[in-house]
């Protein structure tokens, strides 16, 4: 959503045209809670994030949850995508170009981890979620299809996982890159929109997952708890 905006900024365009968002809704349902997102999101600003990331009154928490995560892949396809372009990166071998005491391996059609780079297992963490949300046996393309019974479990709380992985390698790789290239307060946004909404619906990875953005984690997790009391007290003052 944010990501947007700077599309026509220096490198916000790809050779041959203008970025554009691949994955859409698929369901009616899922672009009406997107038109409200957005509306809601240039009313109330990022200020308010505690409150955006919530479920509208009167609306279904899995296709808010559906919404979301499809919205969220979309910045992290593209922040990857100015990550590509950017210049003056290092070549990263198997086993580098991770954050700082980590490195995450990749697990092929056998089950058998293989170390790869880190700009690599952006490319294929990127390419797996995309399928997965492409699968209509998961994500519904009919408002009339049910989702299945393991969807948090089994998918959601993975591709979460798979997207912490890929904020935390552009964060410490990319991070001076995307600055020169103005996208770097784009970055943070989104990056403190998908704490917002993994703390808020209990999707935050584990503390070891965590552990390479833990400061920043935490500083977005008090700021969360604050908005949330704030907005409680509001709410009884306007009673």
């Amino acid at each position: 959503m944010w990501l947007q905006e700077v599309v026509g900024k220096p490198g916000g365009r790809k050779k041959g045209g203008t970025r554009q968002v691949k994955k859409k809704y698929s369901t009616a349902t899922q672009r009406r809670l997107a038109a409200l997102k957005k509306n809601t999101w240039s009313t109330l600003g990022t200020k308010n994030m505690a409150k955006l990331v919530a479920v509208p009154e009167g609306e279904n928490e899995m296709e808010w949850i559906s919404m979301n995560v499809i919205d969220m892949f979309n910045e992290v396809e593209l922040l990857f995508e100015f990550c590509e372009e950017a210049e003056d990166v290092p070549h990263f071998k198997p086993g580098k170009g991770f954050p700082p005491g980590v490195v995450y391996k990749w697990k092929n059609a056998n089950g058998k981890a293989k170390p790869v780079s880190g700009p690599d297992y952006c490319r294929l963490a990127i390419s797996l979620i995309d399928v997965v949300i492409g699968n209509e046996e998961v994500f519904p393309e009919s408002d009339t299809t049910t989702f299945p019974p393991n969807f948090i479990e089994s998918y959601v709380k993975d591709i979460m996982v798979k997207l912490f992985r890929v904020y935390a390698i552009i964060l410490c790789v990319y991070k001076d890159a995307l600055k020169q290239m103005e996208v770097d307060q784009n970055l943070h946004t989104s990056f403190k929109h998908f704490v917002y909404f993994a703390i808020r619906f209990n999707l935050l990875p584990s503390d070891a997952e965590i552990a390479p953005l833990k400061k920043q984690v935490e500083e977005y997790r008090a700021a969360f708890k604050k908005e949330i009391a704030a907005a409680a007290a509001e709410k009884v003052l306007n009673v």
